[in-house]
């Protein structure tokens, strides 16, 4: 009975390990701004006027090289695609940032692994 019990908690264990991918995303923020490679606010809104804003990423336990992909859409429609490297490792720190040109609405940031599985979202609107 203990062997069965063994194998169903590794198999479960692995299970959860391939569904995280290569490293975890701890933290995904729109900001207004980066200062000493941190988001300065955490933004769920912003003004018309705002011309830029990044989507920072915060990612731990990275298993190996590999790239993230920042997909920037309003509305729905896709209105940048940034590739970025994460280096193996324990913490990796990096942003995107894109020119919002004055475009109100629903916007969002896809955060996909290089194989192109969406990771993680923020959303963020611009009244």
């Amino acid at each position: 009975m203990k062997r069965l019990t063994l194998v169903v908690a590794v198999l479960l264990w692995v299970g959860a390990s391939w569904a995280q991918g290569l490293f975890e995303v701890h933290r995904l923020v729109i900001t207004s701004g980066i200062q000493a490679r941190e988001p300065v606010d955490a933004l769920e809104e912003v003004a018309a006027d705002t011309e830029r804003l990044y989507c920072f990423l915060e990612a731990r336990d990275i298993k190996e090289d590999t790239t993230v992909v920042f997909l920037w859409l309003h509305e729905g429609k896709q209105m940048a695609r940034v590739e970025l490297p994460l280096k193996k490792g324990y913490r990796w720190r990096t942003y995107s940032s894109k020119r919002l040109g004055g475009l109100k609405g629903q916007w969002e940031v896809l955060l996909q692994d290089a194989q192109g599985r969406e990771l993680a979202k923020a959303l963020f609107r611009v009244r």
